[in-house]
C-alpha cells in the first residue's frame, strides 16, 4: 500500500470531523462548562486536577482579541477543544492502522470512538474530557506499535521511543492527573517484547526505563513550574460547590471519600451502585435517550426486557468486548503482554469511574479508550478471519451514530440546553452566550422532566449539601471567591466587550 494512503485518508477525517461539528456546534451548558469559562475570563488558569485546559483556553481567546475577533470568547474555546480533537482523529487514524495494517478496520475502529455519545457530545464544548483522555489512547497505540518493533531499532533510537511516548503521556496528565492510571499498563507492555524477539535484559529496559523516567521528569516539571506560576497558590480558581483546594488530585481524592453521596449532585442517588454504573458506562457509547429502558427502570428488569436496538448495541459491544478478551486470551504470550497492559488501564480506569460518580459517563471516558483498544488488538491478531467481522462494526458504528446524532448532537444544535444545574445561575444571561455567536435568539431547551418539581428537588439536595457539618468552612470559602471571580469577569468583559 503506497505510503500517502492512509496519510490522505487520516487528514480526510481531520476535516471531515472538523466540518461535521463546525455545522453541528453544541449549545449546551452545565455548571463545569460555564465554570471554566470563568476560570479562563477571570484569569485563574491552573486548575490542579486539568493544569493546561484553563491556559490553553485563556492564550486562544487572548490570540483571538490581538487577531482583531470581537464575538464571544466562548465560540473561540469551543473551537480550541475541536481542533484538538480534529488532530487527534488524524493520528489515532493513523495509530489504529499501523497496529491493524489495513485501512477499513482502522477507519471503523476510529469511527467507534470519535461517533460515540460520549466523544462526540463533548466534541464542541468547553470542558476538560475530552482531550486527556484521546490523548491517553494515543499514547497507548504510540506504545503498543513501538514494543513491537522494539527489538530492530538501536539502545538510542529506544530512547527516543520512550521521549516521545513520554511527551504524548506528559500532554496527556497535563489536561487531567487521572491519566496516569495508563502508565501501569504501559510499562508492561513496553517490558514483554513479542515471542521471537530475544532482547537481552539490558536492551529490554530501555525502552520502558527511559518512558518511565521521562513522564516523571516532565510531569514534576510541569507541576513544579505552574506551582511557581501560581505563587504555589493552587487555590486561584474558581471553587467548586463543597470541594476543598488541594494541590493534587490524589489529596482531592481523599477528601472526596468522605463525601455525603445522599446529596451528591446527580439524582441517582436512589438507584443502586449496579444501575448507576450500567448507566454512566453505557451512555458513553449511546445517548441515554436512545435506550429509555436502561434508564426508566432497575437494571434486573432491563436485563430482562431487552426492548431497544440501543440496548442491544449496548449488550452488543460488551459482548464484542468479553469475546475479544476471551480470544486474546487463547492467542498465549503473543498477546500476553498488549492484551494485560490494556486490561489493567480498562480495571484502573472503570473502578475509579465507579467510585467516583459513576452515572454520570464523563468520568468513563478513559475506561471507554482502553476498551476500544482492546477491540482493535483482537482485529490485529484475527489475520484473515478479519473481514467477515467488518460489515457487523459498520452496522454498529452507522446504528451508534445516528442514534447520537438524532437524540444528542441535532437538538443540542438547534437550542440552548442547560445540564442539571441550570437553577444555579441566571439562564438568560447566559443564553446571551450563543446569541452573540449567530447574531439570531435561539430557543432555551432545559433538562427533561417537570421543571418546577426539578428545581425543588435540587434546592433541597443543595441544602442538605449546605448544611452538611464537614463542607460548612468550604461553602463559606466558596462564596467569597465565586464573588470575587464574578468581579474579575465583569471587568474582564467591559475591557473585551463581546
Amino acid at each position: 500500500m503506497k505510503r500517502s494512503g492512509p496519510l490522505l485518508l487520516a487528514l480526510l477525517c481531520a476535516c471531515g470531523w472538523f466540518l461535521i461539528n463546525l455545522l453541528y456546534l453544541s449549545h449546551y451548558l452545565d455548571l463545569d462548562i460555564v465554570k471554566y469559562y470563568h476560570d479562563q475570563a477571570a484569569g485563574r488558569l491552573l486548575h490542579p486536577h486539568h493544569l493546561l485546559f484553563s491556559l490553553q483556553g485563556y492564550l486562544a481567546v487572548e490570540l483571538a482579541r490581538l487577531l482583531g475577533y470581537t464575538g464571544h470568547a466562548m465560540f473561540v474555546l469551543q473551537m480550541v477543544v475541536l481542533i484538538w480533537s480534529s488532530v487527534l482523529v488524524a493520528l489515532i487514524f493513523l495509530g489504529f492502522f499501523r497496529l491493524c495494517q489495513r485501512l477499513l478496520p482502522a477507519f471503523l475502529l476510529t469511527a467507534l470512538v470519535f461517533f460515540s455519545h460520549g466523544v462526540w457530545s463533548y466534541a464542541t464544548l468547553n470542558d476538560t474530557p475530552l482531550i486527556p483522555a484521546l490523548l491517553a489512547l494515543l499514547t497507548l497505540l504510540f506504545g503498543l506499535n513501538n514494543a513491537n518493533t522494539a527489538q530492530r531499532r538501536t539502545a538510542g533510537g529506544n530512547i527516543r521511543s520512550g521521549l516521545a511516548i513520554a511527551t504524548l503521556h506528559t500532554l496527556a496528565v497535563g489536561f487531567h492527573q487521572t491519566m496516569l492510571l495508563l502508565l501501569p499498563g504501559l510499562v508492561l507492555i513496553l517490558y514483554f517484547p513479542p515471542p521471537g524477539q530475544n532482547r537481552n535484559r539490558g536492551h529490554r529496559l530501555l525502552l520502558p526505563g527511559s518512558y518511565i523516567l521521562f513522564t516523571f521528569f516532565m510531569v514534576s516539571i510541569l507541576y513544579a513550574g505552574s506551582g511557581l506560576l501560581s505563587g504555589l497558590d493552587f487555590e486561584k480558581r474558581t471553587p467548586f460547590p463543597g470541594i476543598p483546594a488541594g494541590l493534587n488530585f490524589f489529596e482531592w481524592v481523599l477528601v472526596y471519600g468522605h463525601w455525603d453521596r445522599s446529596v451528591g449532585w446527580g439524582t441517582f442517588e436512589r438507584y443502586d451502585i449496579t444501575f448507576r454504573i450500567a448507566s454512566g458506562a453505557a451512555g458513553m457509547l449511546l445517548s441515554r435517550s436512545s435506550f429509555p429502558a436502561l434508564t426508566a427502570k432497575p437494571l434486573s428488569t432491563w436485563l430482562q426486557e431487552v426492548p431497544d436496538l440501543g440496548s442491544l448495541l449496548v449488550l452488543l459491544y460488551l459482548g464484542s468486548l468479553l469475546f475479544s478478551i476471551v480470544f486474546l486470551l487463547l492467542r498465549g504470550r503473543e498477546a500476553f503482554a498488549p492484551l494485560a497492559g490494556t486490561l489493567l488501564w480498562l480495571v484502573s480506569a472503570s473502578t475509579l469511574a465507579s467510585w467516583w460518580e459513576p452515572e454520570h459517563y464523563e468520568h468513563w471516558f478513559a475506561a471507554f479508550m482502553a476498551s476500544v483498544a482492546l477491540l482493535s488488538l483482537c482485529l490485529r491478531f484475527w489475520g484473515r478471519l478479519l473481514w467477515p467481522v467488518l460489515p457487523l462494526l459498520l452496522f454498529f458504528v452507522l446504528s451508534m451514530a445516528s442514534w447520537n446524532f438524532q437524540s444528542t448532537i441535532k437538538p443540542r444544535n438547534q437550542s440552548v440546553v442547560f445540564g442539571y444545574w441550570e437553577d444555579l445561575y441566571d439562564m438568560g444571561n447566559y443564553t446571551n452566550i450563543w446569541n452573540h455567536i449567530y447574531r439570531r435568539p435561539l430557543p432555551v431547551q432545559s433538562g427533561s422532566g417537570n421543571q418546577s418539581a426539578r428545581r425543588a428537588e435540587r434546592r433541597e439536595r443543595l441544602q442538605k449539601l449546605l448544611e452538611n457539618e464537614g463542607l460548612r468552612d468550604f461553602h463559606a470559602k466558596y462564596r467569597k471567591e465565586l464573588e470575587q471571580v464574578e468581579a474579575a469577569i465583569e471587568r474582564t468583559e467591559k475591557r473585551n466587550p463581546d
